[in-house]
């Protein structure tokens, strides 16, 4: 009876629904951009696994966290899944798995050049 009222999202995911979907506070702020011309463009959705007993995986986990916290910063990247887990091998052993799925953003031209005149 409910299934009707809920998103995809929280019937199909219910682990990941925090982050998926932009709050009502988010897609306010959406409007009032796209009224002031002021769009963000998605220009990348990405995943990387990590396999934590590895220690050339590890470093480039390493210098993906580092990358992705700095883009979160500037407003160019948003992490959307960050969990670490047990798992089990193609062989049957077990170990820690880093995963990561985040968003990339760009703004479009016209944004860039009038943040720069405005001195941002």
């Amino acid at each position: 009876m409910l299934a009707g009222l809920q998103s995809e999202v929280d019937t199909l995911f219910p682990a990941i629904r925090e982050g998926l979907t932009p709050s009502n506070d988010e897609v306010k702020a959406g409007e009032l951009k796209a009224r002031f011309g002021r769009i963000v463009e998605i220009s990348g959705y990405k995943t990387e696994i990590f396999d934590m007993h590895v220690a050339k995986e590890r470093a480039a986990y390493a210098k993906r966290m580092l990358d992705l916290t700095k883009r979160v910063q500037t407003a160019t990247a948003r992490i959307l899944v960050h969990d670490r887990q047990m798992l089990q091998r193609k062989d049957g052993s077990t170990g820690w798995f880093g995963y990561l799925e985040w968003m990339e953003y760009r703004r479009r031209d016209e944004d860039a050049k009038a943040l720069k005149r405005k001195g941002g």
